[in-house]
């Protein structure tokens, strides 16, 4: 059955050795909190920011609970 999230997106694309593919995150993976801030429609400018900035390191929670940093 499908996994049913309030909060967060889904990966579409993971590149090859990236930080994402190396931690074992793949497309359909639905991140909900980045460094203990749920994602919602209203921050994802933000959460894009933390997530592209080229020398940030960033916690990922996805929505089976697990933890990536």
């Amino acid at each position: 059955p499908p996994l049913e999230v309030q909060y967060g997106f889904a990966v579409m694309a993971v590149y090859p050795d990236s930080p994402m593919a190396r931690a074992g995150l793949g497309c359909g993976t639905i991140i909900n909190q980045v460094d203990g801030q749920w994602i919602t429609a209203g921050n994802l400018n933000t959460v894009y920011s933390k997530l592209l900035a080229p020398n940030g390191a960033a916690t990922l929670s996805v929505a089976d609970n697990r933890r990536y940093r």
